[in-house]
């Protein structure tokens, strides 16, 4: 499938490889089915670029790198929040959303991470219930891990 984007430019993915979000995300419920998009040479950073809208590209960070304690919910209590099947839990993905202003260090939503079962490439954005994240601001160093490391 080819597609246009304003951040990318055009797009050639394989069908079988896009993401489905059935409720989209925050902001964005038309906006369900999404091109996973490694930023550069890290496999910690990455973007969810909406097929249906060439404007709408989420910066992703792999959840791992947020720190030891995230999410205080357990995964497989996220996906079933979510609505996500899954018969082995190695098999989801979490996601937060990185949020940067020029000079600024990056933020990571942690109250509504996105949860993907990559065996379905199913997916969801999920509002934590019962956890006491909110959002982050990353330091220098998690920042710069983060932007060199693996998702």
């Amino acid at each position: 499938m080819k597609f246009a984007t304003t951040r990318f430019g055009e797009l050639e993915i394989q069908d079988d490889t896009l993401i489905t979000l059935s409720a989209g995300m925050v902001g964005f419920p038309k906006d369900t089915l999404y091109a996973f998009i490694p930023h550069r040479d890290s496999a910690d950073v990455a973007w969810l670029q909406s097929v249906q809208n060439p404007s709408v590209a989420f910066p992703l960070l792999n959840a791992t790198r947020v720190g030891p304690d995230y999410p205080d919910v357990p995964l497989e209590t996220i996906a079933e929040q979510a609505g996500i099947a899954f018969e082995n839990v190695a098999d989801l993905a979490l996601l937060v959303v990185l949020s940067a202003s020029a000079g600024d260090a990056p933020t990571v939503n942690l109250m509504a991470p996105v949860v993907i079962n990559v065996a379905t490439r199913v997916g969801a954005q999920v509002v934590l219930v019962g956890s006491r994240f909110q959002t982050a601001r990353l330091g220098r160093k998690s920042a710069e891990r983060g932007a060199h490391a693996g998702l």
